[in-house]
């Protein structure tokens, strides 16, 4: 009989194969679904893009960029917004590469970090995320919030980091579910978390190296004169309420909880692809459809926001701010950049996207609302003043300097 140590060591002789043969399996199984899923894939982006915007040569591993010093993959427009400012600091003194998954994503990039390389991230493959990575030789991979992807990280040769990395408990539960897969890849990466509570989550996971460096999303660059002159005068005379990055269903709740507000709603859909249907719905509430890519707003009730990248300088015009994805189980959106310009925030139940930062604007002026009690909250929120979120998103920054020093420590 085996007793102390000797017993541990060799039930840890035991397990150390039986470990590693769930990770081929795993591994195999998930290489091969995605194998299969593939075609599907680029049909669905196809579909959803458009044949000049869904990039299936990129996506297939193909059109691989020339070498780079720094490889930066941001998934889509939240996650490219938060890297931008630090991407563009750092394209002036090495070669960088941005990838997305999104033509929204990608648009960011292009407009807020135009000295970056941006291409679009190949579907997880092996053989492709190899040939990516002897092509790139990149001295640094960064991953941006959740961008996990097992057959990205396991092909890299370089360190790789995981920025402004965040893991909600849904997605804590999905990852231990599947930890012959996902323990040894988070093993693989250093995770610059947002709060304690995120990095407490990674190290549960099996991530080995974590540290708290906060949320990106705080460190906003001063909004241009320019731009908030150009948004005054498309929208005129407010007050305005901005439905922001809403989704199915939120839209007609908030034009119904507006009807008689002395205040005028711009409507902005989270997604492009439901623009045409918003403005069918607003249509349909026996409303004249004024959208902005069109001209300005004149005087118009409600008005539709169908452009990309003007959000933010439509915030400055803006009283109240209600927070799409929150009425419904989405999440919610990002409340920060509304937040930075004093607007009043408006927010349903659903949070756990950014739970951490409506915590804390709860100190500031954030009215909590449901289903039933949206109009009440609007006609509260036109009441507040939201000049304590300002302060509130100021006493957050310095993310980027800190996260910038840990990695231009690798890139030297």
């Amino acid at each position: 009989m085996l007793g102390g140590h000797g017993a541990a060591e060799y039930h840890a002789l035991r397990l150390k194969p039986h470990i590693n043969v769930n990770l081929i399996f795993m591994h195999a199984l998930y290489t091969l679904l995605l194998t299969l899923l593939t075609p599907i894939l680029l049909i669905r982006g196809r579909l959803k893009y458009g044949p000049g915007q869904s990039a299936p040569a990129q996506r297939l591993g193909l059109g691989v960029p020339g070498p780079q010093d720094l490889w930066i993959h941001a998934a889509s427009v939240g996650e490219a917004r938060a890297i931008a400012p630090l991407a563009k600091t750092w394209a002036q003194q090495y070669r960088v590469l941005v990838t997305t998954t999104t033509p929204t994503g990608a648009e960011q990039i292009r407009h807020l970090a135009p000295d970056c390389t941006h291409a679009y991230l190949p579907y997880d493959l092996p053989w492709a995320m190899r040939r990516w990575h002897q092509c790139i030789r990149p001295k640094a991979l960064v991953l941006v919030e959740t961008e996990l992807w097992p057959n990205l990280i396991h092909q890299a040769r370089c360190p790789v980091f995981l920025v402004n990395g965040r893991m909600s408990a849904k997605s804590e539960s999905g990852y231990q579910r599947f930890a012959a897969l996902t323990r040894p890849m988070l093993e693989k990466v250093q995770v610059l978390a947002q709060t304690t509570d995120h990095a407490k989550a990674f190290g549960r996971l099996g991530a080995a190296d974590v540290q708290v460096m906060g949320n990106l999303k705080y460190d906003l660059d001063l909004l241009s004169k320019d731009a908030s002159e150009k948004a005054r005068k498309s929208l005129g005379n407010g007050p305005w309420i901005i439905a922001a990055s809403t989704h199915a269903t939120e839209e007609t709740a908030i034009l119904e909880a507006c009807r008689d507000l002395p205040a005028r709603l711009l409507l902005v859909p989270r997604h492009p692809q439901r623009f045409d249907e918003v403005a069918r719905l607003i249509e349909s509430h026996g409303l004249p459809v004024v959208r902005l890519s069109q001209g300005d707003a004149g005087d118009a009730k409600v008005v539709l926001g169908d452009q990309m990248g003007q959000l933010r300088s439509w915030y400055s015009q803006a009283q109240v701010v209600f927070v799409g994805g929150t009425l419904i189980e989405h999440g919610g959106q990002n409340p920060i950049e509304a937040a930075e310009q004093g607007c009043v925030l408006l927010a349903g139940p659903s949070r756990f996207n950014f739970a951490q930062v409506f915590e804390h604007l709860n100190r500031g002026a954030l009215v909590d609302v449901d289903h039933a009690s949206l109009k009440a909250g609007l006609q509260r929120a036109l009441e507040l003043d939201g000049q304590s979120n300002r302060h509130i998103v100021r006493q957050h920054q310095g993310a980027s300097a800190r996260i910038a020093q840990a990695i231009e420590q690798v890139l030297g």
